[in-house]
This record gives structure tokens, C-alpha cells and sequence, in this order.
């Protein structure tokens, strides 16, 4: 019997995923990235976020770090930190190397110098070429400047600054490339008093980027009267009752809620309102994120 040998080999087109690659606020000028894996902007490598292992097998867990005191990999990919702006968050590797070398032979090892075997608990010494994946931020969503011998990156989060160009604190939750945003205090945005009786724009993008498809909002209102509503829907949806609404069950009572809402680009018009017989006032609390 003869064997059917396939002419053309079979091969699956990449996903697009994201594995770990949690971002963490740590203070106003850090942020943590935790260790992971994520295919490259343009699905086609892979980008391994990871640190050499030690000399006896041991990994290391230790997550990486962005800093706004430093140009390059490990922190701003050019200029310098603005006042309240959205940066974008990368992991950015080398094409040519993109995994992490094992434990050296002690032939190898030699040939490094000092040219002794190394003690097993030390860190492994990467090949000359080696280039270390790493990450960075930037104003641009799409084109970072990569540092000399980085060729690919993917977006893993977006991040405000404040008035003086200090990360803002939030967390960050969701495994793959859906990932939800929180700030730990909400963001205002223009409505503030907001009155309008027919659906009007809110601009919401001094704090969620252009790749958010969903909003999450903080909303006060006093109603007139009981069961006065308020109403959010996307802002070029045409929902006449909106795609989330709360309704204020006593007058002339402050009544908070939490909605959750699609939101359309521009995000200048994110998010439409409007309200019964009251004066509202919405901020942003967060947002779902597509990296």
C-alpha cells in the first residue's frame, strides 16, 4: 500500500488572542504587565512576554514594568508625558527571535563569558542576537515607535493621565482580547446638568478610547416626579427608548445608577441621553475594551 503523502501541507490561519498580559496601575508614574503570550498586531507571530529562566530549570514570574521616566522599551516610545491623554499599552517584540532560550548545556555555557559554568540559581544568559520582548506606550493606537530591533507589537490596554501627566488609577479585568476597564473614580464628561428631553450627544473621548464598544457610566438624577427616566442608548443607534435606562421611583430624591451601554464612533458621540423632568449628570466609570 502506498502512502498518501499530502502535496501542500495544511495550515490554520492564526487567531488573533491575547493570554495573560494583565495590566496593573502600581502608582501615578508605573504601571505592571504580567507575563503572557499574544499574537502580533497583524496575526501573523507570536509575541512571547516572558523572562529567561533560571540556570536550573526555575521560570520567573517577575511581571514587567512601564515607567514614565523612561524613552523606550520599558516606557514612553517618544517625547514626553502629557497632561490628560490616552496611551496606549504594547507588548513589543524582535520577529527574528521570539522565544526565550532554556537552560544553557555546560558546553554552552562555557563559551560564555566569564567562561564558567553558571551557578544554577542565576538567570540565564540570553545569545548575543537575542532581543528581549518587552512593552510600551504610546499616544498612537496603531503605529508606536518601536525601539531599535523591535519590528512587531499588539495593543493590550489603554490609560489616562491627569492634570499632571500622572497615570490615573483604574483596574483591569476579562481574559483574552475583551477586557474591562474600570477608573477607581469616574471621569466627567460635559453632561453635567444635563436636561435635554430628546436624545442628545455626550463626549466621551477625553476618557475612553476609539476601540471601546461598550460604556459603563455613573449617573445622577433628582426626578420631578416618581418614575422619571433617564435613557442612554449609542450615539447613532435610533433605539427611541434607549439601550439603557433608569427610572427615579420618588421625587424630588437623587437617584444614582450604573448603566451599561453600546457606544459608536467618534466617541465625540459615543453615547446619546436623555432625561424626564430632571437635570442629570453622567460621568464615565469604565468601558470594554477590543484589543
Amino acid at each position: 500500500m502506498v502512502a498518501q503523502v499530502p502535496l501542500t501541507p495544511v495550515v490554520n490561519k492564526g487567531l488573533s488572542y491575547i493570554n495573560g498580559l494583565g495590566v496593573t496601575w502600581t502608582d501615578g508614574d508605573t504601571l505592571t504587565i504580567a507575563q503572557g503570550q499574544a499574537r502580533n498586531s497583524t496575526n501573523v507571530n507570536d509575541i512571547l512576554l516572558k523572562r529567561p529562566p533560571l540556570n536550573n530549570g526555575t521560570e520567573v514570574l517577575t511581571p514587567f514594568t512601564i515607567s514614565t521616566a523612561v524613552v523606550g522599551a520599558g516606557g514612553l516610545d517618544q517625547g514626553v508625558m502629557a497632561n490628560a491623554t490616552l496611551y496606549n499599552i504594547f507588548v513589543i517584540s524582535s520577529s527574528e527571535n521570539s522565544w526565550i532560550s532554556g537552560p544553557p548545556s555546560e558546553l554552552e555555557s562555557l563559551a560564555v563569558p566569564p567562561f564558567t559554568t553558571p551557578a544554577p540559581t542565576d538567570a540565564v544568559v540570553q545569545t548575543a542576537y537575542y532581543i528581549q520582548a518587552n512593552v510600551l506606550i504610546s499616544t498612537s493606537a496603531t503605529n508606536p515607535l518601536l525601539p531599535y530591533g523591535f519590528d512587531q507589537f499588539r495593543r493590550i490596554g489603554t490609560v489616562l493621565t491627569d492634570s499632571s501627566a500622572n497615570f490615573i488609577a483604574f483596574d483591569q479585568s476579562g481574559q483574552g482580547a475583551e477586557r474591562t476597564f474600570w477608573y477607581r473614580t469616574s471621569q466627567a464628561t460635559g453632561v453635567t446638568a444635563g436636561s435635554s428631553a430628546t436624545f442628545a450627544s455626550v463626549d466621551i473621548s477625553a476618557s475612553v478610547p476609539s476601540t471601546a464598544t461598550v460604556g459603563i457610566f455613573k449617573c445622577h438624577f433628582t426626578p420631578t416626579a416618581a418614575n422619571n427616566e433617564l435613557a442612554l442608548r449609542a450615539g447613532l443607534s435610533a433605539v427611541d427608548e434607549g439601550q439603557a435606562v433608569a427610572s427615579g421611583a420618588v421625587a424630588a430624591v437623587i437617584t444614582a445608577a450604573m448603566l451599561t451601554c453600546p457606544l459608536s464612533l467618534p466617541t465625540t458621540d459615543g453615547v446619546d441621553y436623555k432625561v424626564t423632568g430632571s437635570a442629570v449628570g453622567i460621568n464615565v466609570q469604565g468601558y470594554v475594551d477590543q484589543l
